[in-house]
C-alpha cells in the first residue's frame, strides 16, 4: 500500500533540514535520518514543514507530561483538562473561523 501527498511537521529545524536534504547523513543521528529518508521516499509525494514549538502546544505538553508519569496512560475519549484546553487553543490558532 502506497500513501501519497502526505505532510509531516516537526519542531526540530535541524532534523527537518536534514530530511529535506535527502542525502547520506554522517552525524550522530545519521542512521535515523537515513532510515527516515528511506521511508519518506516510499511514501511517494510528501511535504516536510518546520513548525515552531508554539505552533503545537499539545504535542509538547504531552511529551513533557510523559516524563513525569510513573507508567503509560491511555485516554479513551477525553484527555486531561489542561491538554483539552491546549488542543482547543491549537485548533483555534491553526484553523481560525
Amino acid at each position: 500500500m502506497q500513501a501519497t501527498n502526505k505532510g509531516k511537521e516537526g519542531d526540530s529545524l535541524s532534523i527537518i533540514t536534514k530530511l529535506k536534504a535527502n542525502k547520506e547523513d554522517f552525524s550522530e543521528i545519521g542512521a535515523n535520518i537515513d532510515d527516515a529518508c528511506y521511508f519518506l521516499r516510499r511514501l511517494g509525494t510528501h511535504r516536510l514543514s518546520f513548525i515552531r514549538r508554539g505552533g503545537n502546544k499539545v504535542a509538547h505538553e504531552l511529551a513533557r507530561e510523559r516524563f513525569s508519569l510513573p507508567a503509560d496512560q491511555i485516554w479513551v475519549e477525553e484527555a486531561p483538562a489542561r491538554i483539552e484546553a491546549l488542543r482547543a487553543e491549537d485548533r483555534r490558532l491553526s484553523d481560525p473561523p
